[in-house]
């Protein structure tokens, strides 16, 4: 029997992460995203450690393969501390967000609505809107739109004779 991880997530990152996995979202594999996150940050579990049973809607749980981030998981038992736990939430959420950006600015060149985009998004990784905010994905693409101009116009103004790179 293979040693499982369970972890806190929010409801939305749950089901974009069922989605994206297919078959593989029960496994944690260095191949898969599961595996290249949870890798670092995984440790041992003390002699002394009390593993309490985690269940709920807001808990996933992962098979984990026999050996994953250089640790044997057959020999003993490892854990998440909470603060990994967060750092997990943090960079899948990101990871999240950049896969949404690239979607959505994939699809607005044929629709101009960013309704549209963002349902179609929703629809295609199996979110419910139950789990997410259409107007905080709209607000974040929105934010990232004005922050990406502010940088192209940045770039745009400086030039090789730029005086700013004779000061580097």
């Amino acid at each position: 029997m293979r040693q499982t991880l369970t972890i806190k997530l929010k409801p939305h990152l749950q089901e974009f992460l069922i989605c994206k996995l297919a078959d593989e979202a029960s496994e944690a594999s260095k191949k898969n995203l599961i595996g290249a996150i949870l890798s670092p940050l995984i440790e041992y579990a003390p002699k002394d450690y009390v593993f309490e049973k985690l269940s709920g809607k807001e808990y996933i749980t992962f098979e984990l393969p026999d050996r994953l981030g250089g640790k044997d998981t057959r020999q003993r038992a490892v854990v998440i501390s909470k603060k990994n736990q967060r750092e997990f939430e943090r960079i899948l959420g990101i990871y999240f967000m950049d896969i949404f950006f690239q979607y959505v600015d994939d699809k607005i060149r044929y629709t101009s609505e960013i309704k549209k985009c963002i349902m179609q998004f929703c629809a295609d990784y199996n979110i419910s809107y139950n789990h997410i905010n259409y107007e905080r994905l709209k607000k974040a693409y929105y934010r990232r739109q004005k922050a990406q101009n502010r940088i192209n116009k940045f770039a745009v103004n400086l030039s090789l004779t730029s005086p700013l790179i004779f000061l580097i």
